[in-house]
């Protein structure tokens, strides 16, 4: 799954629940911050920003590409 693409960036409401592989290419809730994150899976983090009013949670391996800034409460990374 790859989120972020094209030009435009992703917008959900209130939180997004991954349980997939997943690649982050441009901002994720720049526009208006999710609610909360949790990606069960490997994640990229390649450039952008993820922004949440809550917490990130990453569970797999995260590869940080090119500068990324995370804003959260928290941000946790849980192994596999």
């Amino acid at each position: 799954m790859i989120l972020g693409c094209g030009q435009n960036s992703i917008r959900f409401s209130p939180a997004l629940t991954v349980n997939a592989d997943v690649v982050l290419g441009q901002a994720v809730g720049g526009a208006a911050a999710l609610e909360s994150l949790l990606v069960s899976g490997e994640s990229r983090i390649d450039g952008g920003s993820v922004t949440t009013a809550g917490d990130q949670r990453y569970v797999g391996s995260v590869t940080l590409g090119q500068s990324a800034v995370l804003t959260a409460d928290e941000v946790e990374f849980v192994g596999d």
